[in-house]
């Protein structure tokens, strides 16, 4: 008998028995010839199954719940138990009846149905029994009854993994989705080596795979494109049925997974190859996969979580780390270094393994390390021969930061509170203490201070500008020079969004004026910060009024001018020339424009720019003593150009066939000569113009402080 047709056999029993056993008389008929194979029931007959239900519906007393004390008996309730047994005998002869007359006409295997009915049946009575009993023993309450459940369930669970184990060795699709509802059904096609690894979440994975629809049709392959897929297993990079089915795979096995649509795409499908509520066949081979626990990526450095982390962020290779760890043999036993607490550079850890962790690592996690020989190096013997197993805490984390625009360093000390930091025009209450490169303490003080007006050194602002409310920080300079800073308090300065006009215009001009100050001081870059924080407030000015925008106008016009000269005097050509075209942009014929893009340019080797630029002013003033000594200077070099230009190009086709050799030699040594002289002489010319560039005479200057003055170079 095959295990499908016993199963239905066993379903038609409990059918007939479950019908019975409450009922006081059944009459049964078998209007026909219900279909057995090998000796089992497949289908009970229609009118059977209805003549049996619509006997007992009327007769089922409902089943009394069991109390849990014992209690006396009446004369009824002995009654009722005497029929309830009656009625139970004469339903058992019942079923043997049918049973016998079934197995009879069909000539089967008699003996085999009326094995399986006494199996069932002695089941019945045994449930049955206990459920008689139950308020008598109570047994599921004991320490014995629950041990006896778990057994149960123990027993259970190694029966379905034999069956599943029989299911893989018989090709059969075995269920492997976690509520085994059958939405992903798994095949094996090749399995994989006996000692083959299998992945786990967070793993990196990479497959082969082909998808089709259950009619057959391909939607995508991996395989034709010759590019396998790669994708980190567990975090919801793909659809559910494939972080479910890959991570019951081995390197090496190929497998086809049938998944229903609520593990791929669901009511909406992903038009228009997968349609709605479509269920996906996947042939998919593991290759191979990159497990999260190998943190060197060779094995060198395993990792075993021991407690979660606290925190969200990871140190970088630049932070400074206070970490807990002990070290013992590869055995485990053996103790090499006790547990201490060190702080230290990243870079400097006791061994480049334990580096290569806590790069992995977050604040208040801790994990267990085993590190090969190669990555125990820096630790004592024997693990730096051996290996190890490092356990290791990672306390508390002092970020390390480079400060901007200047050469140092920001260290957090103590972490601050929230995310906001000062911004410009802050006010801030700082306490710091200065020291020099040997240590002595050269100022403590405390402060109230404006972000970005000099209060303080420039590259102290620039540590506080990086600074959380509360927070204390060491700052280092490329000199040797420290301070020690804490943010006591912060209030912001008012952001442009929450500003109306008239308040950007002021904020716009008290910008302007600090980097004035800053321009004339020889601080570029402040200046250069400054003119740009200016311009942000009055950039966009449609909701102003006229009045509004002629004084926007004028503003926007000056900064731009003066950005440009400050690109200049740092040489940041393509600054210059981006500020300069703004400013042409305001104001066409303005000569201050036209000069420094001219001059920005003509260094771009942009000559036809520069020349355009030169002759507008010259057509406005033929006098212009500084438009003309940069067209004498522009003529020079784009001579030199040409001459340049001429060597390489000139003659290149027409002298290979022309002339003989020794003529071609006497021409190159003549143009060696000439390009000589005229070398010299655009050399002469521009040492002559390699001058500072006097301020223009009588510019139309948008304000008086503007810086005027440009470097010729």
């Amino acid at each position: 008998m095959t295990t499908d047709a016993r199963a239905h056999g066993r379903r038609a029993v409990a059918l007939i028995i479950h019908n019975h056993r409450h009922s006081q008389r059944a009459r049964i008929t078998v209007p026909h010839r219900p279909r057995v194979v090998r000796g089992a029931l497949l289908h009970p007959p229609p009118a059977l199954a209805f003549s049996l239900w619509n006997t007992n519906r009327h007769n089922v007393e409902p089943r009394r719940t069991p109390s849990r004390g014992r209690r006396e008996r009446t004369r009824e309730d002995e009654r009722r138990e005497r029929t309830r047994e009656d009625d139970w005998n004469e339903n058992t002869e019942t079923t043997t009846r049918i049973w016998t007359t079934i197995s009879t006409r069909e000539g089967g295997r008699s003996e085999e149905a009326l094995e399986e009915r006494k199996l069932l049946e002695e089941e019945e009575e045994g449930r049955e029994a206990t459920h008689r009993d139950a308020p008598r023993r109570n047994e599921a309450t004991t320490t014995e009854g629950r041990r006896k459940e778990e057994e149960k369930k123990r027993t259970e669970g190694d029966a379905f993994e034999s069956t599943v184990a029989m299911d893989k060795e018989e090709g059969v699709a075995f269920d492997v989705s976690p509520p085994q509802d059958g939405g992903v059904m798994k095949t094996i096609i090749t399995e994989a080596p006996a000692n083959a690894p299998s992945p786990e979440a967070k793993d990196v994975v990479e497959v082969h795979y082909t998808g089709t629809l259950t009619n057959g049709e391909k939607f995508d392959s991996s395989r034709d494109r010759g590019d396998p897929f790669t994708f980190t297993l567990g975090t919801h990079q793909v659809i559910n049925a494939w972080d479910v089915g890959v991570a019951t795979m081995k390197v090496g096995e190929r497998a086809k997974f049938e998944c229903k649509a609520e593990y791929a795409y669901g009511e909406r499908g992903s038009p228009p190859k997968i349609p709605p509520n479509a269920t996906l066949i996947f042939d998919v081979e593991l290759l191979s996969f990159k497990s999260h626990r190998d943190l060197s990526g060779d094995g060198g450095v395993v990792k075993e979580d021991v407690t979660p982390a606290s925190g969200f962020s990871a140190p970088t290779a630049t932070d400074e780390v206070r970490i807990t760890y002990d070290v013992k043999a590869k055995d485990g036993e053996t103790v090499i270094v006790e547990e201490q607490t060190v702080t230290c550079d990243v870079a400097k850890a006791p061994c480049e393994g334990v580096g290569i962790a806590l790069l992995q690592m977050k604040k208040g996690e801790k994990v267990r390390l085993t590190l090969s020989g190669t990555y125990a190096k820096g630790l004592p013997a024997p693990a730096d021969a051996d290996g190890a197993v490092v356990t290791l805490a990672l306390d508390a984390i002092h970020t390390v930061e480079p400060l901007s625009e200047h050469e140092g360093t920001k260290k957090v000390l103590e972490d601050g509170e929230g995310y906001e930091k000062p911004n410009e025009g802050a006010k801030c209450s700082i306490e710091y203490e200065q020291r020099s490169a040997d240590g002595t303490v050269v100022k403590s003080e405390t402060l109230d201070i404006v972000v970005g007006d000099e209060n303080v050194p420039d590259e102290l602002d620039a540590a506080i500008m990086m600074m959380k409310l509360k927070e204390k920080a060491l700052v280092r300079l490329a000199n040797g020079t420290e301070y020690t800073v804490s943010l006591n308090a912060m209030e912001r300065a008012k952001e442009q969004y929450s500003m109306n006009s008239a308040e950007k215009i002021e904020a716009a001009e008290t910008y302007k004026a600090s980097g004035n100050d800053a321009y004339k001081g020889g601080k570029f870059a402040r200046a250069s910060k400054k003119y740009a924080a200016a311009l942000k407030f009055v950039e966009f000015d449609s909701g102003f009024s006229d009045e509004e925008k002629q004084a926007s106008k004028k503003l926007k016009l000056s900064l731009n001018l003066n950005s440009a000269a400050v690109a200049i005097k740092t040489k940041s050509w393509t600054e210059a020339r981006q500020a300069s075209q703004k400013a042409l942009d305001i104001e066409s014929s303005n000569e201050k424009a036209l000069y420094r893009y001219a001059q920005a340019t003509m260094e771009m080797h942009e000559y036809d720019e520069s020349r355009r630029s030169l002759k507008k002013i010259l057509e406005q003033d033929e006098s212009h003593a500084e438009a003309q000594r940069m067209m004498k200077r522009l003529k020079a070099l784009e001579a030199h150009q040409a001459k340049k230009d001429a060597k390489i190009f000139g003659g290149m086709f027409s002298k290979i066939d022309l002339y003989d050799k020794a003529e071609l030699e006497a021409m190159e040594k003549k143009e060696v000569e000439d390009d000589a002289d005229s070398l010299d002489a655009v050399k002469a010319a521009n040492a002559a113009d390699e001058i500072e560039v006097p301020p223009m005479d009588a510019p139309p200057a948008p304000d008086a402080g503007e810086p005027m003055e440009v470097t010729q170079v």
